[in-house]
């Protein structure tokens, strides 16, 4: 069957390939532990059981949670490991199992929950942006929503999750989750209910001061949680107005508003602005080694298509191949480096010459994922290797670039 599980609806088989989500119908975790840095009602003395998803059927451009959002880190599990995981969480003592962007593996979910439905509440965690038939779906096995509500403004939503319909879609689903769960609290803890987030983004307190109003307007008594905690990470450099953190006017003109409409809920401290609550994921590496060898497996499948390109792509891997060893390795001086590296790049520049349009822009797919990923790794070890790695990766996507703006110029961009 062809997914249509969010509203992107890409009505492709994910036994096959894969949608917008970046995922197959494979369930793929990066983490799951008991986790404190929910609201208190959720994650209470013990922690919320919180259980990662990798992929996104959202992909926001400042996703904290890029590593696994977008560069697909991660574990592939069963829906059968993923009941053991239910269970091995409520034996450690979590007040709740906490789906983290569960959207697009919602049919795995419902798999592993009919196996085993934990005895303490399971939470939907989610950035809003569903589709009614899949809520009404999962709702029956579901006992808290815990939504975004990130933009009204849909020039914001496309320009930074590239769907307009955003809000359209995403009030539509609040609404319905609020008829479904009526709240109900024991000893401070959320058993059943909704509670609707909203993070606050720097130059747009005008569409998180719209966002209050229509939450009291259209769902009274409903629990609103309040946001501060936005830092630049993932591409947000891309985009100058919000690679920053919000400043204190910023903050103050958003709660005024939360107090002034006496909103219930919780407000987050503007100094709660870190990368302390991004998650460390569990398995990177097996990402990485497995990653190595979808790598492999592509280049065999190219190599097939152009047969008499076998010894161009081989040369082309080893020149890649000698450039990061090269950028790692301490040389006498920078110099020497950087001498080795150019001499890298001019082969490779002609190496590339001669290779047809569809390895080109293989080649340039796989630059730009693996410096995103070099990039991240740096952004969570701080070790230099992994910024000269994104370094290398950034120099090889522009040799090819460059290469690929050629054949356009001389109409050859269809040629395969």
């Amino acid at each position: 069957m062809n997914c249509n599980l969010c509203p992107r609806r890409c009505n492709i088989d994910r036994n096959l390939g894969k949608g917008y989500c970046g995922e197959s119908n494979e369930i793929k975790i990066a983490k799951y532990s008991l986790f404190m840095f929910e609201e208190p009602c959720i994650s209470g003395e013990k922690g919320s059981g919180a259980i990662f998803f990798s992929g996104c059927s959202l992909k926001c451009v400042f996703c904290q949670n890029y590593d696994i959002s977008s560069l697909d880190f991660g574990k592939t599990i069963t829906p059968n490991k993923l009941a053991e995981i239910f269970k091995e969480l409520e034996e450690m003592g979590a007040e709740n199992i906490n789906l983290v962007n569960p959207t697009h593996f919602v049919k795995g979910i419902i798999e592993a929950l009919k196996i085993y439905k934990p005895n303490i509440p399971v939470v939907y965690n989610t950035h809003g942006y569903e589709n009614i038939e899949t809520l009404n779906e999962i709702s029956k096995y579901v006992d808290v929503f815990l939504p975004d509500l990130k933009y009204i403004d849909p020039m914001l939503s496309s320009k930074y999750s590239k769907c307009g319909d955003y809000f359209e879609k995403t009030s539509k689903v609040l609404l319905a989750m609020r008829k479904l769960k009526e709240d109900k609290f024991e000893n401070g803890m959320m058993k059943q209910g909704l509670i609707i987030r909203h993070l606050i983004l720097p130059l747009c307190t005008y569409d998180s001061i719209k966002i209050l109003e229509w939450i009291k307007q259209n769902l009274l008594q409903t629990k609103v949680s309040l946001m501060a905690q936005y830092t630049p990470y993932a591409k947000a450099s891309n985009y100058p107005e919000i690679n920053r953190k919000i400043t204190k006017r910023e903050y103050d003109k958003v709660v005024s508003k939360y107090l002034e409409l006496n909103l219930d809920g919780y407000v987050q401290e503007r100094d709660s602005s870190s990368t302390i609550y991004i998650p460390k994921w569990d398995f990177v590496w097996q990402f990485l080694m497995l990653t190595l060898l979808q790598f492999k497996c592509n280049i065999k499948l190219i190599l097939r298509v152009r047969g008499n390109n076998i010894i161009m792509m081989v040369n082309v891997f080893s020149l890649i191949s000698k450039a990061l060893d090269v950028a790692v390795t301490k040389f006498d001086s920078k110099d020497s480096i950087n001498s080795k590296l150019y001499g890298i790049y001019a082969q490779f520049k002609s190496c590339v010459n001669d290779l047809p349009v569809a390895q080109l822009n293989y080649l340039y797919d796989q630059m730009e994922t693996s410096c995103d990923r070099a990039k991240c790794l740096y952004s969570k070890s701080g070790n230099l290797d992994d910024l000269k790695i994104a370094d290398v990766y950034q120099k090889f996507q522009k040799i090819i670039s460059a290469k690929l703006e050629s054949l356009k110029e001389y109409g050859k961009e269809y040629e395969i």
